[in-house]
């Protein structure tokens, strides 16, 4: 147990390792065969094989309805390893199921459990790492216990230790990815509210943000948002007022979406500048065609095509109106009527 942490001792993965590690075994030695042929001197070791037969034996009859009985066989296995990397200094880099003190004790183990029926059997796991690697292990173990056991005190509201069981939570790394999937913002069970209260009274700026959405975000000020959970209505409730009181003398209004706006903002004035510089552009060139009209051969030029045209025009006009008058007539016969049609003449220029 970390020394950190002493109330740790009255949670009841602690204590079923306290039961499992009760001394009063003397009269399981004999079935310690293979122990006490390999270490005939060393009672620790043999006091250690003792507590694990009558633990085999007594394992699924103990009543203890914080350690369900489906899970006792784990807790017996890491009691174990845990205590000869513990008690008796072992210290394997590559594999501790392999030590010589551990195929002894697995041998007495395997022996037993035969005379036992199929209900009580607990099998010994085959720990292939290094020490180091399965006290990580068991303390991940542990932990996740310890969160689950505190969670459900939390939610019971008998206990006035929430300030240190969050301080074990917010300072353990393995439950950052528990607490990021169970307390969301949809999440209003007493555990979570507690537990963000406490993160927001204590500044815990990792753990817990007060940005569970747009609007939230823009009510509440100076929050971050790389976190691990976000904050429930329920604590957001009681934050905002007396946030709205600090600020009530400020002249000035937070607005959570200020960078959308800005942006919103630019659109119409892109608009407006465009508009006005194409406006410039087509006024600047009316008086560049009244200068090349006026005062250079552009326009004399222009003014002698738009005359000729025109009488042009004109001539073609009176032409046609004119032969349309004294035109022969040519008569096209069919069998049953006749059609007259007028002959123009054609025009060239």
């Amino acid at each position: 147990m970390d020394v950190r942490y002493p109330f740790l001792r009255n949670l009841p993965s602690y204590k079923f390792y306290e039961q499992l590690n009760e001394d009063g075994v003397t009269s399981y030695y004999s079935y310690c065969t293979a122990i006490l042929s390999a270490y005939p001197d060393n009672s620790d070791i043999i006091n250690l094989c003792g507590k694990l037969i009558r633990n085999l034996k007594k394992l699924y009859t103990w009543n203890n309805k914080d350690i369900p009985p489906n899970e006792r066989c784990s807790y017996l296995n890491y009691w174990i390893y845990f205590q000869m990397i513990n008690n008796h200094k072992l210290h394997e880099p590559t594999s501790i199921y392999d030590s010589h003190i551990i195929i002894y004790l697995i041998y007495d183990w395997d022996r037993f459990i035969y005379t036992l029926t199929d209900n009580y059997k607990c099998v010994h796991e085959r720990y292939r790492i290094s020490s180091n690697e399965f006290l990580e292990k068991k303390k991940l173990h542990d932990d996740n216990k310890n969160y689950k056991s505190i969670k459900d005190i939390v939610n019971s509201g008998k206990n006035d230790q929430n300030y240190d069981y969050f301080s074990y939570i917010t300072e353990n790394e393995n439950l950052h990815g528990i607490l990021k999937e169970e307390c969301k913002c949809t999440n209003n069970t007493k555990f979570c509210v507690e537990f963000h209260k406490y993160n927001r009274d204590n500044k815990k700026d990792k753990l817990c943000s007060l940005e569970c959405n747009s609007e939230i975000s823009s009510s509440v000020p100076n929050t971050k948002v790389n976190s691990v959970c976000p904050l429930p209505e329920p604590v957001l409730q009681s934050s905002l007022e007396p946030m709205s009181q600090e600020r009530e003398g400020e002249t000035g209004a937070f607005t959570g979406s200020m960078e959308v706006q800005d942006d919103t903002s630019s659109s119409p004035t892109s608009s407006s500048t465009l508009t006005i510089s194409l406006l410039t552009s087509i006024i600047g060139i009316f008086p560049l065609l009244y200068i090349s009209y006026k005062f250079t051969p552009f326009g004399p030029w222009l003014r002698r095509r738009i005359s000729n045209k025109k009488i042009i025009s004109d001539y073609t006009d009176n032409e046609s109106n004119e032969k349309l008058q004294h035109s022969p007539d040519r008569m096209l016969a069919t069998k049953n009527a006749s059609y007259i049609i007028p002959h123009h003449s054609l025009i060239n220029f």
